[in-house]
């Protein structure tokens, strides 16, 4: 084993962020993934001090929530703003009476779709 001293750090400011911070002078390295999975660890180096620091690629899934009523509400309204910005041409392409046509048809299911989930 070769000699090695432990170095201090402040272990809170260098866990769980969204850049790895330098454990030696608190720079923040912007890390660029490629491969990486969760778990992973790599050894990098610092954008300031140029010492080499190990980190742990650690992945979190966010969730936001609301209730179904107002999700349906607002993407409603969105496809019904979508069908009428494309039927605003005097003289619409043929991609664009295709794209309202399309646009109808998805708003039809999701009307469905609601219409069965309010029925539970």
């Amino acid at each position: 084993m070769i000699d090695v001293k432990e170095v201090k750090y402040d272990e809170l400011d260098c866990s769980m962020n969204t850049d790895a911070i330098c454990p030696y002078c608190g720079y923040k390295n912007e890390i660029v993934l490629e491969n990486e999975s969760e778990g992973d660890e790599e050894e990098t180096e610092c954008g300031s001090c140029e010492k080499t620091f190990m980190y742990t690629l650690r992945i979190t899934v966010d969730f936001d929530t609301q209730p179904i009523e107002n999700y349906y509400l607002k993407e409603h309204k969105r496809l019904v703003n979508r069908i009428e910005r494309y039927k605003v041409d005097a003289e619409p392409n043929t991609w664009q009476e295709q794209m309202v046509i399309n646009l109808k048809r998805d708003l039809s299911r999701f009307d469905k779709w609601m219409e069965m989930l309010i029925e539970d």
